[in-house]
């Protein structure tokens, strides 16, 4: 009771969240998490959409939606990728902090005011992260709950050696300043743009932490592309290995443990969507 009766005293001086948007046509999905961000209970928010060149259906849905709304601004590009997208959207957001949404997930309507909490009783704090359930079909298919790691250097170790990534993109929120300030999106990475960021972050002594419950986005699973999302992703965790860790030796071996993550991890959800 004592957190949200603070956070009530101190809402007519808010900072500016925008909930950023990279989208590429999934219509019905799209309109799914753009609810999902006018739901939130955190009133000092925008709603900032970038097109990454869909298709005319989804592109005329956007332009009405910018028009019915004061919260909702939607930029259009030609097809760039998400990172580019995603670059594009930090640059053109006016709120302080940014809170990313993948186009095909929700937020919970408390999100954004939960996350929040942590940043207006923490003035050192530069990102969060929090906690979400998996959902394919409509059918809740596990809960992921991320560790909570205070020492930075294992914490880098840990992202190349575990096999499933300890932190999720949507819901992650970090202060728009900071972001700038580390260079924004890699917009030569096709995936794993959200592990670049989170390394970046940590690399550079940012104090990142994980609101662990409840879990407060809905991570939507489909199977549209899970052999070539994954061996994609292959190429990109190199990249970023290469990028992060200079020693040879442990090149090889994070890169050894990847492959076989992301592969054994390809087998297991085609297997799995297989029989549902």
């Amino acid at each position: 009771m004592e957190k949200a009766s603070n956070f009530v005293v101190a809402a007519h001086k808010l900072p500016k969240v925008s909930i950023l948007i990279a989208s590429f046509n999934r219509l019905p999905a799209l309109k799914r998490a753009i609810k999902s961000a006018l739901q939130q209970d955190y009133s000092a928010k925008e709603i900032v959409i970038i097109d990454d060149g869909s298709e005319k259906e989804s592109q005329v849905f956007l332009e009405r939606l910018a028009s019915l709304s004061k919260f909702i601004n939607v930029y259009f590009q030609k097809n760039q990728g998400p990172a580019a997208a995603r670059a594009s959207g930090v640059e053109k957001s006016t709120g302080d902090f940014i809170c990313i949404l993948d186009s095909d997930d929700v937020l919970r309507k408390n999100a954004v005011s939960s996350v929040m909490h942590i940043f207006l009783n923490n003035e050192d704090m530069e990102l969060v992260h929090v906690n979400n359930r998996k959902i394919f079909k409509n059918k809740i298919m596990g809960v992921s709950r991320y560790p909570q790691k205070e020492n930075q250097s294992r914490f880098v170790r840990h992202i190349f050696l575990s096999p499933i990534v300890p932190f999720k993109h949507s819901g992650m929120t970090f202060r728009r300043k900071t972001m700038i300030s580390l260079g924004n999106y890699d917009v030569q990475l096709a995936r794993k743009v959200d592990i670049d960021i989170f390394l970046r972050f940590l690399t550079n002594g940012k104090k990142i932490k994980l609101l662990e419950d409840p879990p407060l986005v809905d991570f939507i699973q489909n199977t549209g592309s899970i052999s070539r999302s994954r061996i994609i992703g292959i190429r990109c965790w190199f990249k970023i290995i290469d990028k992060y860790e200079q020693r040879i030796i442990f090149r090889t071996l994070y890169k050894s443990l990847r492959t076989g993550s992301e592969l054994g991890k390809m087998l297991v959800e085609m297997i799995r969507y297989k029989n549902n």
